[in-house]
């Protein structure tokens, strides 16, 4: 697994989250298959309160792995993608890997 992250925390970009979700059950899905997330960070459209875009961290490049290895997996009756974000650099908000297709 290439990442361009030095070192950690290590970004996520989390993609076709069903509206209802939220940090807590994104972390107890993770942690269910043995990944802990040290941070998530959902953004919500303000007039629909509809998924904008989700990251998350990890500390550690095996967790990264694990990570991405559920890639596709059900959350919530959806295949939830999981992709290394890009990295994140000073003072700004949450890095890359958005965008990808609707369902």
């Amino acid at each position: 697994l290439a990442s361009s992250q030095a070192r950690p925390p290590f970004a996520i970009f989390l993609g076709n989250l069903p509206f209802e979700c939220t940090e807590e059950s994104i972390g107890r899905f993770f942690e269910d298959n043995g990944v802990r997330l040290v941070e998530i960070r959902i953004r919500r459209f303000d007039d629909s309160n509809k998924i904008r875009t989700c990251f998350a961290d990890v500390d550690s490049l095996d967790a990264l792995r694990l990570a991405v290895g559920l890639n596709g997996a059900s959350f919530i009756g959806r295949p939830m993608r999981v992709d290394v974000a890009e990295q994140r650099h000073g003072g700004g908000g949450g890095g890359g890997g958005g965008g990808g297709g609707g369902g």
